[in-house]
């Protein structure tokens, strides 16, 4: 019977290799004591012998370890954990950790797991790396006989090697990719159509501005923050694609930001799996953010448009002198001395002068564009400025029978400028304002002064301006209304070229109107000349230090009022100043304008005074642009955001108009 209970227990232990140790160890004692000189029975030699080629053949480390006092000594080790120790098979037995080169730590390791398998009387498991890329999956479980001298331990080591390097390096394939769907700001998805279930992944979050944990797997997510517009065109491609009509699908559509703003994405995704009746149950793709760039292609479709349309203006204009030109020549052939010729020459000169204002126009533009218009500066006042525009427009004027009221300060007033290129601009002004105005309508043409600052306002009773267009009717083909400009002449450029010429005399220029046919008035605003340069020869003239040189300044603040005073102030000292109320039109100027400091508000409509800063100093070319903050918010936090938002100044809220100046001085050393 004794030798039956022996045959059934090592059966039994072949189902668990850890089993098997104790059984191993359990008939050598077996061997040694209780059966003496008899020795075993046939069966139990030949299962004994199983036993030994299973354990010396097989990959897996096995072996029996116990505890000697602080040490950790071996007691059998197979031949596979023989050669990662590094010794002869049989050469471990009885030989301490310290005795077989491993190392303290290792041991350490060990002897913890050990502990905790003795205290719990049960398998622990653990993983275990004796050296770089090589990994174990240790079990370790306490043998428990009588007549143990010390606290013994069968283990079980599992080389996991390449399922962990395969892991790891497939964990940095992943780390690679987010990278890459970061930096791409790409997101893709994998939907279920039948439970509905959604997998989001990438830059979902930071393109959108939601936490992590709202992108929850229901393809309902998705189609709550689609656009209402986009919806029915959208769904319509992926069903197509669903029913097989197609094997891919792409759009472009609108999602609803964090902050209630549409971003524009791109989609393109196909579908992986079908049903027995040929119906996508299952789609991928990916997912990318090009609003930027939808807007780039929006405006050059847009300036493509505006180009086209100038062209047709333009021949349009060139057509319409060169008509009775050719007529005037036909007439002084057939008789040049009479009086139908004289009118005639009159004519003609009239359409000539007219032609070449028309090339004075574009090759002024030109030169401006390509930085070579050059000015001829001078001292000159602003009563020579304005006479020299009214020889200009009042014949225009008088011809459509208008009336022009000019008023003009008694005391004379100086600027430093070219007078030719002022007096363009004063006419030009005019000339707009007649074109747009109706016969017998009033003109008015006033100039005042501001502090350091002299006014010209244009002012009519004519045609208005939209509300959508008074922040682009200076831009370059930027025209009110198409049919409206080729019905009056023109190029439409005569307001472009009066802000370019305004700002390089470091002045600025607005327009303003109620609204479409309730006239306009425009503003231009030109720094006094307070001191002349010396032109006497000899001995130069001490000069004063100036305070700082003119500098270009946007305000950005949806107090208008506010952002008015400050621009006002700004415009006293003799700075070239603009003011935008929304955070769109303060990213459009700042492209456009090219400002040298920009003070902005910090609570804005659209969008915060730090998103329109960090938007800034994106811009490689902005990157030297002076960012002052301006907040009702004066505490320690609301700087230290200010600082980390890229601005390089704050101010709270009232704010003294000299806290600008001396800003300014600060970053812009003062000049002698």
């Amino acid at each position: 019977m004794d030798d039956w209970r022996v045959l059934i227990t090592l059966y039994c232990g072949l189902l668990v290799p850890l089993a098997l140790l104790n059984a191993l160890g359990f008939l050598s004692r077996f061997k040694q004591r209780a059966l003496g000189p008899f020795g075993l029975p046939r069966r139990t030699q030949e299962a004994l012998g199983v036993l030994q080629t299973f354990y010396e053949h097989a990959p897996t480390l096995l072996g029996v370890v116990e505890l000697d006092g602080a040490e950790i000594r071996h007691v059998y080790d197979n031949p596979a954990a023989c050669r990662v120790l590094g010794v002869a098979d049989g050469r471990s037995a009885g030989k301490c950790e310290g005795e077989l080169g491993i190392s303290l730590e290792q041991t350490r390791v060990w002897r913890a797991h050990i502990d905790k398998s003795l205290a719990q009387s049960a398998p622990v498991r653990f993983e275990f790396s004796p050296r770089n890329e090589q990994f174990f999956a240790v079990t370790v479980c306490p043998v428990t006989h009588d007549g143990a001298l010390r606290p013994q331990f069968c283990y079980l080591a599992e080389d996991i090697s390449e399922w962990k390097n395969n892991a790891d390096r497939a964990r940095i394939d992943r780390e690679r990719l987010q990278v890459a769907l970061d930096a791409g700001r790409l997101g893709f998805w994998d939907c279920n159509e039948k439970t509905g279930q959604v997998i989001y992944g990438g830059a979902w979050s930071a393109m959108l501005g939601y936490p992590g944990d709202f992108f929850q797997p229901w393809i309902s997510v998705w189609q709550g923050i689609l656009h209402p517009d986009d919806k029915a065109r959208v769904l319509d491609i992926l069903q197509c694609a669903l029913d097989g009509k197609t094997e891919h699908y792409e759009a472009e559509y609108r999602l609803k930001t964090s902050v209630g703003e549409w971003l524009w994405v791109s989609v393109k995704g196909r579908v992986v799996e079908r049903d027995a009746d040929e119906h996508g149950v299952r789609h991928v793709g990916v997912i990318e953010d090009i609003h930027e760039r939808r807007q780039v292609r929006e405006q050059l479709a847009s300036a493509a448009r505006q180009k086209d349309e100038f062209l047709a203006t333009l021949a349009h204009e060139l057509r319409n002198p060169l008509a009775p030109i050719r007529t005037g020549l036909t007439i002084l052939k057939r008789d040049p001395t009479s009086e139908m010729a004289k009118q005639s020459r009159e004519m003609m000169e009239r359409q000539l002068l007219h032609l070449v204002r028309l090339i004075d126009d574009l090759l002024d533009i030109s030169r401006i564009s390509l930085g070579r218009l050059e000015l001829k500066k001078a001292r000159v006042t602003v009563k020579e400025v304005v006479d020299t525009a009214l020889e200009v427009s009042s014949p225009f004027i008088g011809a459509n029978h208008q009336t022009l009221v000019v008023e003009i300060p008694p005391e004379e007033i100086h600027l430093f400028g070219d007078l030719t290129r002022l007096a363009q601009v004063i006419s030009n002004l005019l000339n707009n304002s007649a074109k747009y105005s109706q016969a017998g309508a009033r003109i008015e043409l006033r100039v005042s002064r501001l502090g350091q600052t002299v006014l010209f306002q244009v002012i009519d009773t004519g045609l208005g301006i939209p509300s959508s267009m008074i922040e682009r009717i200076f831009d370059m083909f930027g025209q009110v209304d198409t049919t409206l400009d080729r019905a009056q002449g023109g190029l439409g450029i005569g307001l472009a070229l009066v802000r370019q010429l305004v700002e390089l005399h470091n002045g600025t220029v607005k327009a303003e109107s109620p609204g479409e046919g309730q006239g306009s008035t425009f503003t231009v605003a030109l720094p006094i000349e307070l001191e002349p340069p010396s032109l006497a020869t000899g001995t130069p003239k001490t000069i004063e230090p100036l305070l700082s040189m003119p500098r270009k300044i946007l305000i950005v603040d949806d107090n208008q009022d506010a952002a008015d005073s400050l621009a006002m102030y700004l415009r006293t000292e003799g700075h070239c100043v603009r003011v935008a109320y929304k955070p769109s039109v303060a990213l459009e100027m700042v492209s456009q304008f090219k400002p040298e400091m920009v003070v902005l508000d910090i609570g804005l409509p659209e969008m915060s005074g730090y998103e329109v800063a960090r938007a800034i100093r994106a811009e490689p070319a902005l990157s030297k642009v002076i960012l002052v903050a301006l907040t009702g918010w004066g505490g320690e936090k609301d700087k230290e955001n200010a600082k980390n938002a890229g601005f390089d100044a704050h101010l709270t809220k009232p704010v003294d108009p000299a806290a600008v100046q001396n800003i300014l001085s600060g970053y812009f050393p003062p000049v002698g």
